[in-house]
């Protein structure tokens, strides 16, 4: 028998919020959690506050130091309903399912987070009708 060496594991997160953040009510800041998350062995994660992406070379090189690779993200309200935009384009205006469609590339990555929780900014029916814009749930 062959033993084939499988790569490491990586420890994600791909939805985090933080004080930052227009819409929510958080205590820590961006380095506060992305130290957090290297105690807690994390690898990847990204921060995808409500409307405005926090990301820039202070971070990225900040979360580099401590073993993580940071993600540019940004949770967009579309059609008064929650996505998740990973590595996003720059400056690009999305307040619908049409917009939505013209941020595929294949280095974005497009998630439905929370697709089913009860809620007005869920997905739920929206994501089937709309199941091609998805790359991750």
């Amino acid at each position: 028998m062959i033993k084939i060496k499988r790569p490491k594991p990586l420890k994600a997160d791909l939805h985090l919020h933080t004080a930052e953040d227009p819409l929510d009510r958080i205590r820590y800041t961006a380095k506060e959690l992305i130290t957090k998350a290297a105690e807690e062995g994390f690898d990847v994660i990204s921060i995808t506050n409500h409307h405005q992406m926090t990301f820039n070379q202070d971070l990225y090189s900040y979360a580099q130091e401590r073993g993580i690779l940071l993600i540019p993200g940004i949770e967009l309200t579309i059609q008064r309903r929650h996505v998740l935009v990973l590595n996003p384009p720059p400056h690009k205006k999305c307040s619908d399912f049409f917009s939505l469609s013209k941020l595929h590339r294949p280095e974005t990555l497009i998630i439905a987070p929370h697709p089913y929780f009860p809620g007005t900014y869920s997905l739920n029916g929206y994501l089937l009708k709309h199941r091609t814009l998805f790359d991750a749930l």
